[in-house]
């Protein structure tokens, strides 16, 4: 990869967060527009995009995002209110300004159009030419000049002294254009420090050893002077001071206090960012250290007393810290999701004409990073039916008695090696007479078939099954949930629903904490070996051959309870009879008990997944395989897969 194309990929990753957090802002401008401080950081953000953006060429995002400032530096100054109408054209700039980044070129002529379209909405905004625009009357009246350090035309001068990080250059970033910024704000005498220019030998040529001594004569307050180095001020040694002062504040009106360099240059030091390609590789790597770990104290276990058995424990212990550590690398906080999903509610109530407003929790917690990317879809579809189907039109709520404003609270939790996620409104709920009747018309039920309450909850996830009247963007084509169960299945997760009518519905999916490594029991079926992932197994039974059927599908009776069980032996088609004494493991899967039928508990396992290939992709009731420390292969079973078709006998027995 070229120096050129690992900048433009720095750029987007960075233009990226620097978007998300202008949405996040704006979504929050929207509830509170008086907050100078959120306006302070929109300005800031749409600035170093500006910066950072026309430093790579993308001329019409710099346009877009230049723009934008403008706008903002007038609200910013107390001139302008964000009202209703600028707020959504800066949401539409920003997805314009996203779609520009996604495709790395911002030439098209769809996203030239969209572009400058937003530029002319955005013009209309800022005085025309020799027009003044007057302050608020509400507003404070501007601090008087003084006379010290001030010149007889009302100009300050100041001493700047910029150092950039040495490795600016590695990022893409051209340091001139903060000089040519700073040459805008007023006269600037500029002097490069060459000190630490090293040796023609010595010389990196991506590396940055110059420094700058600056004096600006200028109008400007300090804040505008920091705003030149928004986008170089990470890692660099930057510092201002009026003439005659030893301030690093300004304390006229609209400048804030300077940021703490010092922390900065911490923060910046402290982190770093890594592909996510090579997180992986070093999972696989750490994977593949945990199966041969596992052989080697199989191997030591032969003589308990030698020092070689000691050896592998040390070896277990390290093994077990790096595993930890590696799997933590690539867990990442539910915070960045969830915020995204704020805009998703607003504009999706804007469009049906409802009140909605989505609270979230437990937004601190961790899970992987793939497993967050392939929640996005389920999570999205859930909260589109939530207020699709769930809430009610303000009318509808009051005339219920409820507040016309409805709720959608979306929190997550740890529970073991699980995260359980919730989403929860307080809408119409899911009347069950309703479902069983639109499940008649299409033939998911009998007529005289007994459902209970949970089962009748579980005909939402049919394949083309909808209670909406009419099609529509949100609902209405029998799309949607059926996927969802699959995805969340995908990820060895589970999803149930508990609701009441008129009061409202809450959707749990039980997603484990990350698909690499998984704690599971070791079992054995004849003379094959199988892994059941803890986070689905209740407990563990002895049963003796007489009291178990000989049927795929039978019942089995645990501590005076009936659960229905499933015999892998003839599922799988294994030869030979079951044992006088078998084990029947218990587990949980949406919502339901069932047992797995195994000949043998060997015992606790951590595994490593191994995907089976192509031509064992679709093997039923099998998710995975893995390497035992013999080195023999054991299957991982899916649990959830087996319930649902146990589940699925059942029922059509009924």
């Amino acid at each position: 990869m070229s120096i050129r194309e690992r900048s433009l990929q720095v750029f987007r990753e960075e233009a990226s967060d620097h978007l998300d957090e202008l949405e996040s802002a704006l979504l929050a401008l929207e509830e509170s527009p008086g907050n100078a401080e959120i306006v302070q950081g929109v300005f800031r953000t749409v600035h170093t995009l500006k910066g950072s953006s026309a430093m790579f060429g993308f001329d019409n995002l710099a346009m877009l995002a230049h723009m934008l400032e403008d706008v903002f530096d007038l609200i910013r100054k107390g001139r302008m209110v964000p009202e209703p109408r600028f707020i959504e054209i800066a949401f539409s700039a920003k997805d314009v300004m996203s779609s520009m980044v996604e495709a790395m070129e911002d030439t098209s002529d769809d996203l030239k159009a969209r572009a400058n379209n937003l530029i002319k909405e955005l013009k209309r905004f800022l005085p025309k030419a020799g027009e003044e625009v007057p302050p608020p009357t509400d507003s404070p009246a501007p601090p008087q000049a003084t006379a010290e350090n001030v010149d007889g035309d009302g100009m300050k001068t100041y001493n700047i002294r910029f150092r950039p990080e040495q490795g600016i250059f590695r990022r893409g970033i051209n340091i001139f254009t903060v000089l040519e910024d700073l040459r805008a704000l007023g006269s600037c005498d500029i002097n490069v420090l060459t000190e630490d220019l090293p040796l023609l030998e010595d010389l990196e040529p991506l590396d940055c050893y110059l420094a700058w001594d600056i004096v600006l004569s200028t109008d400007k307050g300090e804040n505008s002077i920091r705003d030149a180095f928004l986008f170089v001020e990470d890692g660099s040694d930057i510092s201002i001071e009026r003439t005659g002062e030893h301030s690093e504040t300004e304390t006229a009106e609209g400048n804030l206090p300077a940021p703490d360099k010092s922390a900065a240059s911490k923060a910046s030091a402290s982190s770093v960012r890594v592909p996510a390609e090579k997180l992986d590789t070093m999972v696989d790597l750490v994977g593949e250290l945990v199966t041969v770990q596992a052989r080697l104290r199989q191997a030591a276990s032969v003589d308990e007393e030698s020092e070689f058995y000691y050896i592998s424990e040390d070896v277990e212990r390290l093994t077990n810290a790096l595993r930890d550590n590696a799997m933590g690398l690539r867990m990442i906080p539910m915070n960045a999701t969830f915020n995204r999903f704020k805009r998703l509610v607003r504009d999706l109530s804007a469009e049906l004409g409802k009140e909605v407003e989505l609270i979230t929790g437990g937004g601190e917690t961790d899970l992987d990073k793939h497993v967050i990317e392939r929640l996005n879809d389920p999570l999205t579809h859930i909260l589109r039916n939530s207020i699709g189907h769930g809430i009610e039109t303000p009318a509808e709520r009051t005339a219920a008695g409820k507040s016309s404003r409805g709720m959608v609270y979306i929190s997550a939790e740890h529970s073991g090696g699980n995260v359980h996620i919730r989403i929860v409104d307080d809408g119409r709920g899911i009347d069950p007479e309703r479902v069983r009747a639109r499940a008649l018309e299409k033939g998911l039920v009998h007529k005289d078939q007994e459902l209970t309450e949970m089962d009748t909850y579980r005909l939402i996830f049919a394949p083309g099954f909808s209670t909406a009247e009419t099609v529509s963007n949100v609902s209405g084509r029998g799309v949607g949930m059926d996927v969802v169960k699959k995805n969340i299945e995908a990820l060895r997760g589970s999803i149930s629903i508990e609701s009441e009518k008129g009061k409202g519905t809450t959707i749990i999916l039980k997603i484990p904490l990350t698909l690499a490594i998984i704690d599971g029991l070791l079992v054995r079926i004849g003379e094959g070996n199988y892994v059941i992932p803890l986070t689905n197994i209740e407990e563990c039974v002895e049963v003796r051959v007489e009291n178990i059927s000989g049927e795929v599908n039978g019942l089995v009776e645990v501590r005076e309870c009936l659960v229905p069980y499933v015999n892998l032996r003839e599922k799988f088609g294994i030869r030979g009879g079951i044992p006088p004494i078998s084990q029947v493991v218990v587990t949980e899967g949406n919502g339901r008990r069932t047992g797995v039928l195994v000949d043998e508990v060997i015992g606790e396992i951590q595994t490593v997944i191994k995907s089976l290939g192509a031509m064992y992709r679709d093997v039923e009731g099998i998710s995975g395989g893995t390497i035992l420390g013999n080195g023999t292969v054991a299957l991982i079973l899916d649990v959830n897969h087996l319930i649902q078709k146990n589940t699925k006998k059942e029922m059509s027995l009924m």
